[in-house]
C-alpha cells in the first residue's frame, strides 16, 4: 500500500509550496483562488452558532 506524500508548511510558505519558483502565472492563479475563497466566505458565512452547539 502506498501512502500519499504530505508536506506540512507554515502559512507563509503555502504559495511557494504550491507553485514553482518564478512561476508568475501560478502565483496569480493561487491569489485568485484565495480571493474567490474569501469572497465565498463573505457571501455565505458559516453557521457558527450551529458549530458552537456541536462543541458543547
Amino acid at each position: 500500500m502506498s501512502y500519499p506524500k504530505i508536506r506540512i508548511v507554515a502559512p507563509t510558505e503555502v504559495r511557494q509550496a504550491l507553485s514553482d519558483q518564478g512561476d508568475i502565472r501560478g502565483d496569480i492563479a493561487f491569489q485568485n483562488d484565495i480571493n474567490r475563497l474569501l469572497a465565498w466566505f463573505e457571501e455565505f458565512p458559516l453557521p457558527l452558532a450551529a458549530l458552537a452547539e456541536l462543541e458543547s
